[in-house]
Parts: C-alpha cells; sequence; structure tokens
C-alpha cells in the first residue's frame, strides 16, 4: 500500500536511548546471562554448536560470544519493553534454532515467577520444587535486581518476604545466600531502621547467621538507633 502510495511509508517513532533505559537494559541483561549459565551448566553441549556444512554456516550458532551478545540484546530490548515474542526471534536470529529452542524448553520448566509480582506481592512466592535450587537461586538474583533498579525500603521488605518463602525452611539456603548477601550491600541506614523488626523476628535471618563459614556474609547488626548511619550489616 505504501508503494501505491508513491512511497508514503509509515514514520517509525525511535525511543529515545536514555540512562535510566541503559541501567535497566544491564540489569535484564544480567538476568538473562544467569539463566543461559544456569541452562548451560546442565546442558553444556549447546555451548559451542559450530556449523557442520556449508548450509548451516551462513546462519546463527551458538557460542559463548553468541550467548553473551544475545543476553545484551534481550537486555537492552526488555528495557524498551518489546514483547517475549521479540525477544525469541532475537533469541533464534543470534544463537540459532537448536540453542533457541533448547534454552527455552529449559526456562518453561522452570516456571520463574515475576520478581517484580512478587516483590509488590510476596504472597504469591512459591516454593521450588525439591532439587531445583536454580528456581531458587534465579529468583532470589532476579530480586536484587529489580532493586537495584529501584530501592526503597517497602521493596526491599517485601524482597526479603519473598526470600523467607523461597528458603523453604532452609532446604534452599545454600541457593539464595548469594542474593542474601547482596541484599545486605543494598541494606541503607533508612532502609533498616524500617525493616528491623521483621528481621529480628526472621527466621531467615537466624539460619543466615549460621553459615559462619562464608566469609563477608556474617555482622553484626544489632546496633542501636543512635548508630545508624553507621555501615550495617544483616547480621
Amino acid at each position: 500500500k505504501a508503494f501505491k502510495r508513491g512511497g508514503d511509508f509509515p514514520k517509525i517513532q525511535i525511543p529515545d536511548f536514555t540512562e535510566e533505559i541503559r541501567e535497566t537494559g544491564r540489569a535484564w541483561a544480567k538476568q538473562e546471562m544467569m539463566k543461559i549459565g544456569t541452562f548451560l551448566e546442565r546442558s553444556p553441549d549447546f555451548m559451542h554448536l559450530m556449523p557442520i556444512d556449508d548450509e548451516d554456516a551462513g546462519r546463527a550458532w551458538a557460542s559463548p560470544r553468541s550467548f553473551e551478545n544475545y543476553a545484551i540484546v534481550a537486555g537492552q530490548a526488555k528495557a524498551f519493553g518489546y514483547h517475549e515474542d521479540v525477544i525469541s526471534l532475537l533469541r533464534r536470529g543470534m544463537i540459532g534454532e537448536p540453542a533457541s529452542v533448547g534454552l527455552q524448553n529449559f526456562l518453561d520448566t522452570m516456571d520463574l515467577q515475576d520478581p517484580e509480582e512478587l516483590i509488590a506481592n510476596p504472597e504469591l512466592t512459591r516454593v521450588p520444587p525439591r532439587g531445583r535450587s536454580d528456581v531458587a537461586m534465579l529468583t532470589s538474583e532476579s530480586l536484587v535486581i529489580c532493586l537495584e533498579r529501584q530501592l526503597t525500603a517497602k521493596r526491599w521488605k517485601g524482597a526479603w518476604q519473598v526470600l523467607e518463602k523461597l528458603d523453604g525452611e532452609g532446604i534452599y539456603l545454600d541457593a539464595i545466600a548469594p542474593a542474601l548477601a547482596d541484599m545486605n550491600k543494598l541494606l541503607t541506614a533508612s532502609i533498616m531502621k524500617e525493616c528491623r523488626p521483621m528481621l529480628e523476628a526472621s527466621p531467615l535471618l537466624r539460619r543466615f547467621s549460621e553459615l559462619k563459614n562464608r566469609e563477608g556474609f556474617v555482622r553484626d547488626y544489632e546496633l542501636a538507633d543512635d548508630d545508624l548511619d553507621a555501615e550495617i550489616g544483616l547480621v
């Protein structure tokens, strides 16, 4: 129709590539890389699928570099708000059909919940089935990425409540421990002041404090109110 109109093609609105979108894209890319790492750990044969004939040589194929590039591009696409169908096309076009199908099937079995939805509604958190520590790990790290994008006391508190449910009464403590350490780094004086009652009553905090062999995880947080401006740790 545009040709019939003499070349009157519709104008495409290109979104502004702001610093906020750039940072959001980096956060999403980090999440994609974690998913890819977990997938490749379980299915290492997909790490490097070099073409074996001339027909495949002209198509996308999986390699560490193509996986990394896909994660970066997918992250920026998500930051711009593109639909999952677009992400799927990017995946097939950058890592090839076999690896793309394998990765998607793996993600489907994980059935990951939306971290932003969980932060807003911690009661919706599902404890992963036994043996799926990868689900607990990816979900917990996704929470941290969301907090890094937008940190408030309410959101930090919601993320902690999600971690309490993910922990499964200690079943997945090892899997979520890195996220707990990252949460500690995000804990400001004002957030600590608001969340102190919740933390003091938290079974997860008590279990986490028992990981004495993990350097940097265990610190004294029993500070007086006058000391809240000082450096604060979870435990």
